[in-house]
């Protein structure tokens, strides 16, 4: 399979920075700004911005947190190339709401000791399907503002 001229300016070294940055930056803003919403309305418990050392190299939470994301905004870049208008935004909320909300109920979870799927408590679901979705769109609006990945459209 080769790879078009279009494929390689999209993937080039300073779209890949500016997806991480967009990531980086929707963590930060839209995720975790939606779960401090969410937290003073004693919707969830945990309120975000927590600077509490994460294993394995003892880096603050949100910072640990705001790194994943930038790295899902990589992802991101190849997932919403060659979506426009609403497929794009579409796109960007239902990936980051099921696609990042999975890996984390069904991967990161199990990993940090937490249980499968959390232990299939819907209300969890539900809050990270919407705390991913805003990371999402989040993620999406940046990566137009940067214009990364080609023209905006």
């Amino acid at each position: 399979m080769t790879t078009s001229g279009a494929d390689t300016a999209v993937f080039s070294g300073a779209n890949i920075a500016k997806a991480f940055m967009a990531g980086f930056a929707s963590v930060l803003v839209f995720q975790f700004g939606l779960a401090a919403i969410l937290h003073s309305a004693g919707l969830i418990p945990n309120a975000p911005y927590g600077m509490a050392p994460v294993p394995p190299f003892g880096v603050p939470q949100t910072l640990s947190s705001a790194f994943w994301g930038g790295l899902w905004g990589i992802v991101f870049l190849g997932v919403l190339r060659g979506r426009v208008g609403s497929s794009y935004w579409m796109t960007a909320a239902i990936f980051g709401g099921i696609v990042v909300s999975a890996v984390a109920l069904l991967i990161v979870g199990p990993i940090k000791g937490r249980p499968f799927a959390a232990g299939w408590n819907m209300r969890i679901w539900l809050t990270l399907f919407v705390l991913h979705a805003a990371f999402g769109l989040g993620t999406a609006l940046l990566l137009r503002a940067l214009n990364a990945g080609g023209r905006a459209r």
